[in-house]
């Protein structure tokens, strides 16, 4: 009795302490928030800047500081979408307006974009249950070319109302923009940079929204994926390495070798704008800095008697916060070892086959072989890495295959399809179509976005309360969800899709999870 008293008292104190959407003082200034459109108990604070806009001589250096002084910022649109080029797919050769939907988002169809684009997002419901709450920071995926926080499948609402989890989703620079190559540059891996701050904001700064700077936990799918992974390395020696957990959706740091420093491309790329090539060396940085956006972007499209290069900055071994000795770093220890949950999806390739198709170029079968193997054999080294270092590591694959979500035929549970599941939107998953959720598809959405949750809370006995066991390749703890589009989780032995990992190794070009 006097704890329910204890507990009553602490809620109403707890909500006089606490208004919806209040304004915050952060680093980057007082921030105002406004309430959730679906969940409105919850506080949405959308588009905070976390650092200084990289424009001007700022353009290809690291991130610096964001200050906003003591001028409110009114945190109620996304932040502007960081420079991309759009895919131009030819969405009316995709035969459905679901699989047109899907493809309008990878587009980022309608959104504002800029070099001014380094915001994050927080949803957080501090008038209620812990005092300090844990924290989830999304990472969007997109190859380390395109994707962003804005986008509605990542709405973080649902974990505050439902999980008692601040959740906080940054965006980070890309392309060229991102991984420019230059020599003479402070940090070839801006993008992975980016990361490290604006999750160095999150710890600096959650407390303020009702989080725990000691409980942060990382996820992303896809790139996203593999960026956690990555963090994983790129800070284990550092003094604070802040993270506590890791959640991998879909790709994971290579296996071996993390590709090759191509300086040529930046340089075939200045010379194109008019900024000259190797000749003029470092100087190439401060023409290609008053450069416009359109300008540099363009100049990395094909045209006659030129290449397209665009989709050819990403992350490169610059040894300081991605490798070239993966393997023999993970043979060591020589990572942040804090638990991880990682899996992948049963036929990835349904998402790009679509993709290709619908731009002309069909996936043969083998490369529909490669690219799922690709996926399913990284989540099993990743795992395995953990394992062999006696730390918590948790494998799933997601099985599901629900009508709201059917891009064609033969798509399966393709690349992403599990991200509204996680965030708890599996009614709003269907990307305009009106077919609706099943049942069985929003239970086991309610489940993983628990899952997710108590990861985050506890990552290393958290998922024991669910009845997941640790991963073991001989043991039945591969976790499948939605097998059959049932309602959970089921588990079969943990090496029973990898016969045919022996066969793929990191010298195959193009496989997710191996190197680029």
């Amino acid at each position: 009795m006097l704890l329910a008293i204890a507990v009553f008292f602490h809620c109403i104190y707890a909500s006089q302490q606490w208004s919806i959407g209040q304004l915050v003082t952060t680093s980057s200034g007082p921030v105002q928030g406004h309430a959730a459109g679906i969940h409105p108990e919850v506080s949405e604070y959308l588009g905070i800047p976390w650092a200084a806009p990289p424009v001007g001589n700022l353009r290809f250096m690291p991130a610096q500081p964001f200050n906003g002084g003591n001028q409110t910022f009114v945190a109620d649109k996304f932040g502007a979408d960081c420079p991309t080029l759009s895919a131009k797919r030819a969405t009316n050769s995709t035969g459905g307006s679901l699989a047109n939907g899907v493809l309008t988002q990878l587009d980022q169809a309608g959104h504002n974009q800029s070099e001014d684009c380094l915001t994050l997002n927080v949803w957080t419901k501090p008038q209620t249950g812990e005092k300090k709450k844990a924290v989830l920071v999304w990472i969007y995926g997109g190859g380390f070319q395109s994707g962003a926080s804005n986008n509605p499948t990542y709405n973080g609402q649902v974990f505050a109302e439902k999980q008692d989890i601040v959740l906080v989703s940054i965006n980070y620079r890309l392309n060229v923009f991102g991984f420019p190559y230059a020599p003479g540059i402070p940090d070839l891996n801006l993008g992975i940079t980016d990361q490290r701050k604006a999750i160095e904001w999150v710890r600096d700064n959650i407390e303020s929204f009702g989080g725990d700077a000691s409980r942060i936990s990382i996820f992303g799918e896809s790139a996203g994926s593999r960026a956690v992974d990555i963090y994983a390395y790129a800070w284990a020696d550092a003094k604070d390495p802040i993270v506590n957990g890791f959640i991998s959706e879909s790709g994971s740091a290579p296996w071996t070798t993390g590709g090759k420093y191509r300086p040529d491309l930046w340089y075939d790329l200045s010379s194109r704008l008019g900024c000259g090539g190797v000749e003029k060396g470092n100087s190439t940085i401060s023409c290609m800095q008053n450069k416009s956006t359109t300008e540099i972007l363009e100049a990395t499209k094909s045209s006659p008697g030129r290449a397209e290069i665009f989709r050819r900055f990403y992350p490169v071994p610059d040894e300081k916060v991605y490798f070239s000795d993966y393997d023999k770093r993970a043979k060591e220890g020589r990572f942040i070892q804090r638990p991880i949950l990682i899996g992948n999806n049963d036929n990835e390739s349904g998402l790009q086959a679509l993709t290709a198709k619908a731009q002309g170029n069909p996936m043969s079968d083998e490369a529909k072989l490669i690219t799922n193997l690709g996926y399913q054999c990284s989540a099993r080294l990743a795992a395995q890495r953990r394992v062999d270092k006696g730390i918590e590591a948790w494998r799933y694959r997601w099985m599901g295959v629900f009508p709201n979500q059917r891009i064609s035929p033969d798509a399966g549970a393709w690349h992403g399809s599990e991200i509204a599941h996680v965030f708890g939107n599996a009614d709003r998953s269907s990307m305009g179509g009106s077919v609706r959720a099943t049942e069985n598809q929003l239970k086991v959405s309610e489940l993983m976005n628990k899952a997710w949750g108590v990861f985050a809370k506890d990552p290393k006995k958290g998922l024991n309360g669910l009845g997941w066991p640790t991963y073991n390749e001989k043991e039945n703890t591969l976790i499948l969800l939605a097998e059959n589009n049932g309602p959970g989780a089921t588990f079969v032995q943990g090496g029973k899709f990898d016969a045919e990992c022996n066969r793929i190794s990191n010298n195959i070009p193009g496989v997710p999870g191996m190197g680029i």
